[in-house]
């Protein structure tokens, strides 16, 4: 009876290992599929040939409206080279993390790939396996990098510059625009920095360090008390209950709150509206989400920030065309990015999430 037993737990263990790796083959045999395959204009599926097949990897983003205006530029670059751009695991049944996904893209023989990078040694190690690969798999990383590693580029905003352009709306608010002046009150200001899901990321550091760097040459540094907050990795929730315990503290209850993500920028307009603190409490966010634009019209979000997303994907296509072409890129692509206010929203009205 003991050995029968022993035999049926070992009969369960092979067809578990079996559907298991069934599961992965499906699953690259339909990115790969994919790969070869596009949409008509009346929404039946058509033979197009292509040069390239590239996977662009999100991870846990790889869904949401700001990686797919990403997305949706690089795939209309993409055409004009000849690339089939394929949005890695966003047809998948199931979610995959970004290391499995690259791991997926590297078993695919794809021909490049595009990666929002995490820092991480996992990603690392695989970005060195897709450029050891028999043949040598281009990577470029955007939006966040991995510095280390051996990607070809990095696309991004420039950090410093963003930081800058985040200083002037905050000297702005102030009344301290272009010079310095005395203190606008018998104490000094107080600005609150959210600066994303790891505090530890350098991306944010340098955007706060361009903040102050601005600023501090525009108002006296006493005239200033910063604080930095990160909303951790649980996703909107955790973010409220970071700027919500930022608001309740009434004696050192910021005048401005500076979002560099627009999970943040969501919370915290909605924070300020729950505590009736609507013109008490400033707000400059990042990304044109219709909750934000919204947020903008009717007062409540001061500005925010934009990088004009569908330009980053372009760029990562253009860098992996240049390599294909020369056998090179520059290592720093540096994308645009803008201010959008009470002023000029009209301009932006309708494009949100785009």
């Amino acid at each position: 009876m003991k050995k029968f037993q022993n035999k049926n737990i070992k009969i369960h263990i092979l067809v578990i290992a079996m559907i298991l790796l069934v599961t992965a083959v499906i699953g690259i045999a339909e990115i790969t599929l994919n790969g070869k395959i596009s949409l008509g204009d009346n929404g039946t599926e058509e033979e197009k040939s292509y040069d390239y097949h590239i996977a662009m990897i999100g991870g846990s983003s790889s869904k949401d409206d700001f990686w797919n205006s990403i997305y949706e530029g690089a795939r209309a670059q993409g055409e004009k080279y000849s690339m089939y751009v394929e949005n890695f695991g966003a047809g998948l049944s199931s979610d995959y993390s970004c290391k499995e996904l690259l791991q997926m893209a590297i078993a695919a023989k794809v021909d490049g790939i595009i990666v929002r990078a995490d820092g991480s040694e996992d990603t690392n190690k695989l970005i060195q396996e897709a450029a050891d690969n028999e043949v040598p798999i281009p990577v470029i990383t955007i939006l966040e990098d991995n510095p280390n590693s051996k990607r070809l580029s990095f696309v991004t905003a420039n950090d410093y510059r963003l930081g800058e352009l985040y200083g002037e709306r905050v000297v702005k608010l102030i009344g301290k625009q272009d010079q310095t002046v005395e203190k606008a009150s018998d104490r000094a200001v107080r600005i609150a920095v959210m600066t994303g899901q790891k505090e530890e990321e350098s991306t944010p550091n340098l955007l706060y360090s361009g903040i102050r760097d601005y600023v501090t040459k525009k108002v006296p540094g006493e005239e200033i008390v910063w604080s930095t907050s990160a909303s951790g990795s649980g996703g909107e929730f955790e973010s409220e209950e970071t700027i919500r315990d930022i608001l309740l503290g009434e004696e050192e209850r910021p005048d401005m709150i500076v979002c560099l993500n627009a999970a943040d920028t969501i919370s915290a307009c909605q924070c300020v509206i729950d505590y009736n603190l609507v013109g008490k409490v400033s707000i400059i966010g990042y990304y044109t989400s219709s909750e934000i634009l919204d947020g903008i019209q009717k007062g409540i979000i001061d500005s925010t920030i934009v990088i004009e997303t569908e330009e980053i994907g372009r760029a990562g296509i253009d860098g992996l065309n240049d390599y294909f072409q020369k056998g090179y890129v520059s290592e720093y692509l540096q994308v645009d990015s803008k201010l959008i206010t009470q002023e000029n929203i009209d301009d932006y009205a309708g494009q949100e999430d785009e």
